[in-house]
């Protein structure tokens, strides 16, 4: 259910990404809400709030994704794509490996 709601949330945010002058909301907003939802997952208390935090997550997760896309496409020139892409991705692999 999780993923499924990133890949809607995905197809959301993508037409909401190109209007420049929410690129950077969407994204903050989507790290602030997949950050907060996640570490809300800890105290809960039922089965139930578990999966709905976690959903909240995802669907965070998905609508910020289109948006930092097309900011970072924003940032660097076309010849510098797989170069900006390749380093967002590390540091977000490396982020993941490191924080736990």
């Amino acid at each position: 259910m999780s993923d499924a709601l990133t890949g809607v949330m995905k197809l959301v945010g993508g037409p909401l990404a190109n209007d420049p002058r929410r690129r950077s909301r969407m994204v903050i907003g989507g790290y602030v809400g997949t950050a907060v939802t996640t570490g809300a997952i800890g105290p809960a208390t039922a089965v139930w709030q578990v999966g709905v935090l976690r959903a909240l997550a995802w669907a965070s997760r998905g609508l910020r994704g289109p948006a930092k896309d097309s900011l970072l496409a924003s940032l660097v020139t076309p010849r510098a794509y797989g170069r900006a892409y390749g380093l967002e991705r590390a540091g977000d692999n490396l982020g993941a490996e490191a924080s736990p």
